[in-house]
């Protein structure tokens, strides 16, 4: 299993937003669904006129469930279109917390969120431990 990234750049969130909005609407609500924790008016939005038995993400040939192969198979080719590498279906989880960690700087209030064991593992999930590491070598030599 390769190791995937959050999308850090919030331009690049926006292209993926659009690639998949221009695909369906139910490629665009995974998407989003993954990226967001307050999520009641788009979920409101995307079930309207859906029946109770009706499954929320379903396959356009059958109507059947999507399986998460096809998730990934949906994030992957909206990736490609904007040129990102590594993403997967964690990458919506990671995407979230990275953002919430950058805008609130709560690692412990993040890790709740995950049940994670420690801020570390946290951390490393979104990617920060990395990028902390990288910033702090641009200028440095000897």
């Amino acid at each position: 299993m390769k190791f995937v990234q959050p999308i850090r750049d919030k331009k690049k969130l926006e292209e993926v937003k659009e690639v998949l909005r221009r695909q369906s609407y139910r490629d665009l609500f995974l998407f989003e669904m993954g990226i967001n924790t307050a999520l009641r008016e788009k979920i409101n939005e995307y079930v309207n006129g859906m029946k109770e038995t009706d499954c929320l993400f379903a396959s356009k040939k059958t109507g059947k469930p999507i399986t998460r192969i096809q998730a990934y198979r949906i994030m992957n080719a909206a990736a490609e279109k904007v040129e990102l590498d590594e993403i997967g279906t964690h990458t919506l989880r990671k995407t979230f917390g990275y953002h919430y960690y950058q805008k609130t700087k709560d690692v412990v209030m993040l890790q709740t969120i995950f049940n994670h064991s420690a801020p570390s593992i946290t951390l490393r999930y979104i990617g920060i431990q990395q990028d902390e590491i990288d910033k702090s070598l641009e200028d440095f030599s000897l």
